[in-house]
């Protein structure tokens, strides 16, 4: 146990305190300006780290989700019954939309529907740029030629 000033009759502890105020403020001063230069290199630990995501995520060549890739900026999504009939590919700029095609008829594939035997000699006009051109077609029936 302690006891201060008992020979004097003075608190000396307390005589000590106010003798210090002015330094201990200059302490908290330090100590308080300490702690915000402590949150500041935080708060930019936090935005660079965050930067880098960003970064990593949409400028980095190895991302999927890279801004400099054309198929990011295919945002609209077409469904087809047939995608042999139709097919359709959305482009940046493409209006937002629902969009409907009727396909009320396939192209067939071209066939050849004479035969050298009855295709005989035909002769046609054609007009190519302006002009009459003429076609002689001589059908030949010997299959061995």
């Amino acid at each position: 146990m302690r006891t201060t000033g008992l020979a004097t009759g003075l608190d000396t502890d307390t005589i000590i305190k106010q003798m210090l105020t002015p330094y201990q403020s200059r302490v908290d001063s330090a100590k308080q300006s300490k702690d915000i230069i402590l949150l500041k290199q935080q708060l930019y630990r936090d935005v660079a780290k965050d930067i880098n995501s960003l970064y990593s995520k949409y400028m980095d060549v190895n991302s999927t989700s890279n801004l400099l890739l054309s198929t990011n900026y295919k945002t609209s999504v077409f469904k087809s019954s047939n995608d042999l009939a139709v097919s359709a590919e959305g482009l940046a700029g493409a209006k937002v939309g629902n969009y409907k095609v009727n396909v009320t008829e396939v192209a067939k594939p071209a066939q050849i529907t004479e035969t050298a035997s009855n295709l005989g000699d035909k002769k046609f006009d054609v007009l190519v740029n302006g002009k009459a051109v003429e076609i002689n077609l001589i059908g030949d029936t010997d299959p061995a030629s």
